[in-house]
């Protein structure tokens, strides 16, 4: 009995290989087809970006000889939150199509007049790809829509991920120098310069050479008879070295400078010899500064507290190695 069974399941088996291959052949049996890309683009073609959000806030982004910058400014770009963005798009595959009725645009937010991110690449050939990014049927997902096609699809790209403010844009450690490269900084009529010491590793039973290794330290003039103390003079110039910026001032912010405070000026000169001013002015009312700086026109705001830890850690307490103070008291 056994037997029987073991040979009608054979039969069966051999029977339903026979009809899949006879079905697959005919066409009527096939593969689920791959995922179409949402864009189909040259990375390197594109050479403007246009980001548009609800309210008509937008950036504009432009290549010029393969840098990115802000059109509406000429302000260089975070190249490399560029690139992240490209190539996210790129590789963004069309998910589900969840409708193909143009009424449903405005209820999904892909409309060409309503949605949550616009994004429009041109690229060199004058051609132009827009994508609407609308409502988030899951997380991190959205609903997109080409500008040529009324379809609407599910795409694993969260709307949120694109930025619509210039400032989320700009290139923040345009300032930053190699504190390696700083030989003096003055402010406030102290001086600090760099200067070295060697010191030397040798062996008494060594009748080689000693070797000798270059440590810097940093001497300082107009600190009111009190003793520079070299770790706090590295920590002031590692911090003045990292001037990383959080955005371009808006006019409002300018006009909102504290006039009943002096601003807070720094001179570098680098051991090429080329002279660098940083001035920091405090904003009423914050505890913030903005920055103004030889290296380019405008003014900048600094990073939350930055500035104000920069003042902090230049006073003469800070530097002789005393409790930190703090000069707005």
């Amino acid at each position: 009995m056994n037997k029987t069974i073991k040979i009608l399941l054979g039969l069966l088996f051999l029977q339903l290989l026979i009809t899949f291959g006879l079905f697959y052949n005919s066409g009527l049996i096939t593969p689920p087809p791959e995922s179409q890309l949402l864009l189909n683009i040259a990375k390197n073609d594109i050479k403007k970006i246009t980001l548009t959000g609800p309210g008509n806030n937008q950036v504009v982004l432009e290549k010029t000889e393969d840098l990115w910058g802000l059109a509406n400014n000429n302000f260089p770009a975070n190249q490399a939150q560029i690139n992240q963005l490209l190539d996210r798009l790129l590789e963004t595959k069309l998910g589900t199509k969840i409708s193909k009725q143009k009424t449903s645009h405005d209820r999904l937010r892909v409309s060409d007049t309503g949605f949550e991110r616009k994004v429009d690449l041109l690229t060199v050939d004058g051609n132009t790809e827009i994508i609407y990014f609308g409502s988030a049927p899951s997380l991190r997902q959205s609903h997109a829509r080409l500008s040529e096609d009324v379809n609407v699809y599910v795409v694993k790209f969260s709307a949120n991920d694109i930025d619509i403010q210039s400032n989320d844009w700009i290139k923040k450690d345009i300032f930053v120098l190699k504190s390696q490269n700083i030989d003096s900084v003055s402010f406030d009529k102290i001086v600090l310069s760099r200067s070295f010491v060697d010191n030397k590793s040798s062996n008494e039973n060594d009748t080689e050479t000693p070797t000798k290794e270059s440590a810097v330290v940093w001497t300082v003039s107009g600190l009111k008879n009190k003793q520079l103390s070299n770790d706090a003079a590295t920590n002031f110039i590692n911090k003045i070295a990292d001037m990383r910026i959080n955005g371009i001032a808006s006019k409002e912010t300018i006009e909102k400078i504290d006039k009943s405070k002096k601003s807070k000026k720094f001179i570098i000169t680098m051991t090429d010899g080329n002279r660098i001013t940083y001035q920091l002015s405090k904003i009423t009312g914050e505890e913030d500064f903005l920055l103004t700086t030889s290296q380019k026109n405008g003014t900048f705001r600094l990073p939350p507290l930055s500035g104000k830890d920069l003042i902090n850690s230049s006073s003469i307490s800070f530097l002789a190695g005393e409790q930190e103070k703090n000069l707005d008291d």
